[in-house]
C-alpha cells in the first residue's frame, strides 16, 4: 500500500540545513573568498540557528524576518552575516522565493505580531514626507523594530520609554556592535520619538540631551589608476562597462545609478539629471564614451540595467553584485560601489581643490560630509611635502655628508630603500575611461 505523503514527518530545520551544509562553504567562497576558518565559523553559526529553529518548530523554508531578527538581535553581527549566506544558498537552490535577510526584504516595514499593525507603514510615510531617503527610512524601521522588541522583552512600554531606558538599550547594543552601528541605531530611536511626538502620543523627547561619540573615521582609500584600468579591462558586457564608466565619471550613489532612466539623460548636452537623497535633484556631466556605451546597453529600454533573473530593471543589490563580480574577475580587492564615489571625489579635488563644487556634484547637504573625502588627498599631499622637507641635511650645509646610513644632498636627506623608505606616491590616480 502506498504511503500518503501527508503522513510523512515534516523535515526539521536541522534536517533542512544538513542537506545544504556540505555545499555551504563552497558557495560562500564562490562569491566572497575568505579563509577556511571563517567559512567553518559561519557554518557553525548556522548550525546553532538551525537547532534554535527546530526547538521552535520553525522551518528554514518559511521562517520570516521577524523570527530571524529576534535571534540575531541577541547575538553579534557575524551571526547575521552567516545567516545571510545560508538564506542566499536556499534561494539559489530554489527552496525559498526570497532572502529574509537581504537589505531589500529584511528592512522592509514588517510590524511585530504582538505590536500595533500600522506603526511601520506610518513611520515609513512620516520619514518620506520628512525628506528622508527611502533606504534610510527602511533602515530606521528595522532598527526601531529591534528597540520595540527589547522594550517588550524588558516589560517596558515602548511608547513611554524614559531616558534611562534608552540609555540601558544603548548599553545593551554597545556590547554587540561597533560605534558606527550604535550611532545609526540611536538616530533611528530619535527619529521614532519624533514620530511619536508628531502623532501626539507623547509631548517630550527622551532622546534629547543624549550624545554619542561619533565613530572615528579613517581617510577613504580610492582606486589607483592601474586598478581602474584592470576593472575596465575585466568587463565582458556593455552593461558592465557602462556601469563602471559612469561610476568613474560621476561618483553616483548606488541607488542613484539604479534609478537612472532614459528621460534623465541628455545625450546631446552630455548631462544627466540625478535624483538623490530626499528627492533632491542635481545635474551632472558624463563623458561621450560613457554615454555611448550607456545608450548601447539600454537597447531601446527606458532603463539601462537589465536583470536576467527578473527580466526587468535591476535592483540596487543586483547592480552591486555585478560590480563585485567584475572586481573578482579583475583581481582587485575591496571593490564596491561606494569606493568609486570615493575615487571620483579624490580625483576631482586633486584636479581643482573646489570643495563647494564637489559638494554640489555629490549631492551632499552638509559640506562637512564632502570635506571627509578631502582627507585622503590632504594626507597624501602632506606626506609629499614632508618628503621634500626631510632636510636634516640642511643642518650640515654641505653635500655628501653621511650620518647613520642617510645620504645628504643639498638641503635634503634621503633614506636608502632597504632602510624602510616609503616609495613616492603618485599625485594623480591616472584614471582613464578609455
Amino acid at each position: 500500500m502506498q504511503t500518503d505523503r501527508r503522513d510523512q514527518p515534516k523535515p526539521s530545520a536541522a534536517d533542512e540545513w544538513a542537506t545544504l551544509r556540505g555545499g555551504f562553504s563552497e558557495y560562500v567562497q564562490s562569491f566572497s573568498p575568505c579563509s577556511d576558518s571563517t567559512r567553518d565559523f559561519y557554518a557553525k553559526r548556522v548550525d546553532s540557528f538551525a537547532a534554535w529553529a527546530q526547538r521552535r518548530d520553525l522551518s528554514l523554508l518559511t521562517i520570516g524576518a521577524e523570527e530571524i531578527g529576534e535571534y540575531v538581535d541577541a547575538r553579534d553581527a557575524t551571526t547575521g552575516t552567516a545567516l545571510r549566506w545560508a538564506f542566499r544558498l536556499l534561494v539559489s537552490r530554489g527552496l525559498r522565493p526570497d532572502n529574509p535577510l537581504s537589505r531589500a526584504v529584511y528592512m522592509r516595514p514588517q510590524p511585530t505580531s504582538t505590536l500595533s499593525q500600522g506603526w511601520a507603514e506610518s513611520l515609513r510615510l512620516f520619514g518620506e514626507t520628512s525628506a528622508f531617503a527611502t533606504q534610510t527610512v527602511r533602515g530606521y524601521v528595522f532598527d526601531v523594530a529591534a528597540f520595540r522588541r527589547w522594550c517588550r522583552d524588558n516589560a517596558i512600554d515602548h511608547e513611554q520609554a524614559e531616558r534611562d531606558h534608552i540609555a540601558s538599550f544603548l548599553d545593551y547594543l554597545r556590547e554587540r556592535m561597533g560605534q558606527a552601528s550604535l550611532v545609526r541605531r540611536f538616530a533611528a530611536i530619535r527619529f521614532y520619538h519624533r514620530w511619536l511626538q508628531h502623532r501626539g502620543v507623547r509631548q517630550d523627547d527622551p532622546t534629547e540631551g543624549i550624545r554619542l561619540k561619533q565613530a572615528s573615521r579613517v581617510a577613504k582609500q580610492p582606486f589607483s589608476g592601474d586598478e581602474l584600468r584592470r576593472l575596465l579591462a575585466a568587463c565582458r558586457t556593455a552593461q558592465e562597462r557602462a556601469c563602471l564608466l559612469l561610476l568613474i565619471d560621476t561618483g553616483l550613489r548606488l541607488a542613484e545609478l539604479t534609478g537612472l532612466r532614459l528621460a534623465d539623460i541628455d545625450f546631446e548636452n552630455e548631462t544627466m539629471r540625478v535624483r538623490g537623497k530626499g528627492g533632491k535633484e542635481r545635474l551632472i556631466a558624463a563623458s561621450p564614451r560613457s554615454l555611448q556605451v550607456l545608450r548601447q546597453c539600454m537597447d531601446g529600454r527606458d532603463y539601462p540595467w537589465y536583470s536576467q533573473r527578473s527580466h526587468g530593471a535591476m535592483t540596487p543589490e543586483g547592480l552591486s553584485a555585478l560590480i563585485k563580480r567584475v572586481g573578482r574577475r579583475a583581481g582587485v580587492e575591496h571593490v564596491h560601489p561606494h569606493r568609486f564615489r570615493t575615487t571620483f571625489a579624490c580625483m576631482f579635488l586633486d584636479a581643482s581643490s573646489d570643495l563647494l563644487g564637489l559638494q554640489l556634484l555629490m549631492g551632499h547637504s552638509k559640506i562637512e560630509v564632502t570635506a571627509h573625502y578631502a582627507r585622503w588627498g590632504a594626507e597624501r599631499r602632506a606626506l609629499d611635502t614632508q618628503r621634500r622637507l626631510l632636510a636634516a641635511g640642511s643642518l650640515y650645509g654641505q653635500e655628501g655628508v653621511t650620518n647613520n646610513g642617510y645620504e645628504t644632498r643639498q638641503g635634503e636627506v634621503s633614506a636608502p630603500m632597504d632602510e624602510g623608505a616609503v616609495p613616492a606616491i603618485s599625485v594623480r590616480t591616472g584614471a582613464s575611461t578609455g
